[in-house]
């Protein structure tokens, strides 16, 4: 192996450690916030922060496979699918005053 590049792979790894820690450390002080002004449940808190970690992965992925992160990309959007049709209401032709009453549930 090249030295250079033996040595351009240890920097970029120690910067990729560094980001990471930074990033980590950000979004845990940032949860109790969310959680306080959303009213986040621990699965919502959980989902938004798994929504913050593929957003910081996601040009790292790109960068290494092209056809990956189109595989990703289809996976995500199957996945969004379901949690869409499981999990949110239907409220068309429904009142404003009345989707405030079906959220509740």
């Amino acid at each position: 192996m090249n030295r250079a590049l033996f040595l351009a792979s240890i920097a970029s790894a120690a910067l990729a450690g560094l980001l990471f820690g930074f990033d980590t450390a950000v979004i845990s002080e940032v949860t109790a916030d969310l959680r306080n002004v959303y009213s986040l449940s621990p699965a919502a808190l959980g989902a938004t922060v798994s929504s913050a970690l593929i957003t910081f992965l996601f040009p790292l992925v790109a960068a290494q496979s092209k056809a990956a992160l189109f595989g990703f990309f289809a996976a995500m959007m199957g996945l969004q699918f379901f949690v869409v049709l499981l999990y949110f209401l239907e409220t068309k032709g429904t009142k404003l005053e009345d989707m405030e009453v079906l959220m509740r549930r």
